[in-house]
């Protein structure tokens, strides 16, 4: 009985590992099976097409005219101001042929200056002349009054003088004497009466005179007006022409990029872009998707971004959450923009145009469920092989 203890005694002994082991393995099987079964894991839509941008896009700087580079203060990391100076062309012949018409259009302007005030001065002669001439002919009818006056009072003389010569009462002498001045008197009348209408026809003349004067001058101011006008469309062309020469900032931000040959003394064509000016803003992520992923990805879900040069093993991923999600692919890609939900103790910058991966958590699911979802998408792949054969026989 002892020996039969002992020996039941010494199997139990050598098979105790065997049981903890066989334990130990169903411990780890129920394990992995409730795991498998029910434990969720996080799926990911990933892209390698993803960059870090501010909220506007950059903005190009270009040139509207062919012209060498005279200066410029376009570099990489500068900040610029809305409509500040950044490049300047070589306008030399502009400003030259623009001090030439001004010149041009302040002699004529002072001319057409000379010019009415000769009118001015015409109209005032013309003024004084005919007034001057208004006195005359008052004049000149007051010495016709003066002459009828006379007239008629040598002809009552002459009369007296009949009736006296009649009675034989005056002399012979006297009575011609008489007569010879009443027979003047007439025609100092007659003489009279022409001054003032031959004073008006001299006024009128002299009239029309002033008027052709002033005509053949208000001509002349009108042709130097003209001119003017054209010497200062030519000069707003001009100035247009040297400020199209002045290329400015279309917007405020930081300079992003800047064209390689650009330098002083670099000559550029019309339409070159010679920078680009990425605007102030907080900075976004933009992914761009495969089109199979339209109906997965939506707002709120929480993303992931790996920047490329900052290993996320060292750095850690840049935390975002999903925006906005584009509805209109474009050459089968859908565009997707992330906010970043960026670590402050994190010392990746975050900077414009910064490319990485992006990972959109899509859903939680088991394995299980991973399993059996790529096992039938595997079957379709196959039976679809299969069934193409079967197609083209047919």
């Amino acid at each position: 009985m002892p020996a039969t203890f002992s020996r039941t005694l010494r199997s139990l002994e050598s098979d105790a590992p065997r049981r903890g082991m066989l334990l130990v393995v169903g411990l780890l099987v129920t394990v992995w099976t409730a795991w498998f079964f029910a434990v969720p894991v996080r799926v990911y839509e990933v892209t390698e097409n993803a960059r870090l941008e501010v909220e506007s896009a950059a903005h190009p700087v270009s040139v509207q005219l062919d012209g060498r580079v005279t200066v410029t203060n376009l570099s990489i990391g500068r900040d610029v101001q809305k409509d500040e100076i950044v490049l300047v062309l070589d306008s030399e012949d502009e400003r030259l042929a623009l001090s030439e018409h001004r010149a041009t259009h302040d002699g004529l302007t002072a001319e057409l200056v000379a010019q009415r005030a000769r009118i001015a001065a015409e109209n005032e002669a013309a003024s004084r002349h005919r007034a001057a001439r208004h006195v005359a002919i008052q004049e000149a009818r007051a010495a016709v009054e003066e002459s009828e006056a006379r007239s008629k009072y040598s002809e009552l003389q002459l009369d007296a003088l009949e009736r006296l010569r009649a009675r034989a009462a005056t002399s012979r002498d006297e009575y011609a004497r008489a007569r010879a001045e009443a027979e003047a008197l007439r025609a100092l009348v007659k003489s009279t009466h022409l001054a003032p209408e031959r004073l008006e026809r001299e006024l009128e003349a002299e009239a029309t005179d002033h008027r052709a004067r002033i005509a053949a001058f208000e001509v002349d101011a009108v042709r130097l007006a003209s001119e003017i006008a054209t010497e200062s469309a030519i000069i707003r062309r001009l100035e247009h022409a040297v400020t199209r020469r002045y290329v400015r900032a279309p917007i405020s931000g930081c300079v992003g990029a800047v064209a390689p040959t650009l330098r002083v003394g670099a000559v550029v064509r019309v339409g070159e872009t010679v920078a680009s000016i990425v605007p102030h803003g907080e900075a976004r992520a933009v992914a761009l998707f495969p089109v199979a992923a339209l109906g997965r990805i939506h707002t709120s879900q929480r993303a992931r971004l790996r920047l490329q040069g900052f290993p996320w093993t060292q750095y850690g991923p840049v935390q975002a959450q999903v925006d906005h999600v584009g509805n209109e692919p474009n050459s089968g890609l859908i565009r997707v923009e992330l906010i970043l939900i960026p670590d402050p103790r994190s010392p990746i910058p975050i900077t414009h145009g910064l490319p990485g991966t992006a990972e959109v958590e899509v859903e939680r699911v088991s394995p299980a469920t991973l399993v059996l979802r790529s096992a039938g998408h595997y079957l379709s792949a196959r039976r679809g092989m299969v069934m193409s054969p079967q197609d083209s026989s047919r």
